[in-house]
């Protein structure tokens, strides 16, 4: 599950736990099973506030991953999570401490005054707070934490007075309704992990219900890795007498991804499902219960237009998803 959770800095909420370590019986020095799999394993995704029913879950990627894509995010307006909290403090301020003082001075204004109008009182400070917000939103100097500021006061006085901040404005757009992810999501539950009842294996995946054939057990997005097999290789690294790198020729071993990945003798593109528990799934071809296939176009992203391309050109559609099927057969 963790590989396919993304990042929302205005909404995390989902932190990772630390993962189980066991080595499955295997010796580490003798059993060759041992170079195909991590002793690592079921590392928990552990929810840090509260999610609607239909809420996505995000977490944490770090400001790194953001700050060294510039060319997708602009660092001059793009927020990072501090920011979020200074904007959050912005709005403590102004709601709960400045219009406040304002309001009570023009009321104590009103008081000295014979014929008071509070209608037209609180409809000026209604105005000069509105004014006051908009100077500060539409500020001409180009910063994130202006950019993650809400635009209205309203939206400002509803952050104000909600124990989730700033959150509670991104949490609509970012939640499905029931109904849209039984017709369009894929189920996670279909399979679990357990000891697997091949040798040398350690773990597999095992159904958790009945699936009938052709059942689709679940969907999994995929990483292409261009070049993929030269990028896995492992090679030993030396250090000279002036302290620098250098990487010897010879390919020690392939990096564990590699046993996870499909890939073509013609074609040095790697495609590497990450759904929750697919690469828990062992190969047996005589016993095998299930297929793998292209999920329908449309469906989780899968776009049927990049199958089409040339493969040296596939690396570089980036808008164009791809999605494996996982069908009990």
């Amino acid at each position: 599950l963790d590989a396919a959770v993304n990042c929302n800095l205005a909404l995390l909420n989902v932190d990772r736990g630390m993962p189980q370590y066991d080595v499955g019986g295997l010796h580490r020095s003798t059993d060759p099973g041992v170079g195909s799999y991590s002793p690592y394993y079921n590392t928990p995704s552990v929810t840090k506030h509260f999610v609607p029913m239909g809420g996505e879950l995000f977490k944490n990627y770090g400001s790194s991953w953001f700050e060294t894509r510039t060319s997708m995010f602009d660092p001059s307006t793009f927020p990072l999570t501090y920011h979020y909290k200074e904007a959050e403090q912005i709005i403590e301020k102004f709601v709960l401490e400045f219009q406040p003082t304002i309001e009570r001075r023009q009321q104590r204004e009103e008081e000295n005054n014979e014929n008071p109008d509070i209608e037209k009182r609180s409809k000026n400070t209604d105005t000069m707070m509105n004014d006051l917000w908009n100077v500060i939103t539409d500020f001409p100097y180009i910063s994130p934490t202006i950019h993650a500021l809400p635009s209205t006061l309203k939206e400002a006085h509803s952050v104000a007075h909600h124990e989730d901040g700033i959150r509670i404005l991104h949490q609509p757009s970012a939640t499905r309704s029931p109904e849209e992810l039984k017709e369009n999501g894929r189920c996670i539950d279909n399979i679990r992990v357990g000891n697997s009842t091949l040798p040398q294996a350690v773990r597999g995946a095992f159904a958790t219900r009945y699936l009938r054939k052709d059942s689709i057990i679940t969907g999994s997005p995929i990483i292409q890795i261009p070049n993929g097999e030269e990028l896995l290789k492992v090679r030993d690294v030396i250090l000279d007498e002036n302290g620098m790198h250098h990487m010897l020729p010879d390919i020690v071993s392939m990096q564990l991804l590699y046993n996870y990945c499909f890939g073509h003798a013609q074609s040095s593109l790697l495609l590497c499902p990450y759904g929750s528990g697919v690469n828990y799934m062992n190969h047996n071809q005589s016993q095998a219960n299930v297929r793998i296939q292209w999920s329908p176009h449309g469906i989780l992203s899968q776009n049927d237009e990049w199958l089409d391309i040339d493969l040296t050109n596939s690396t570089q559609k980036k808008e164009y998803g791809s999605v494996f099927g996982t069908i009990s057969s």
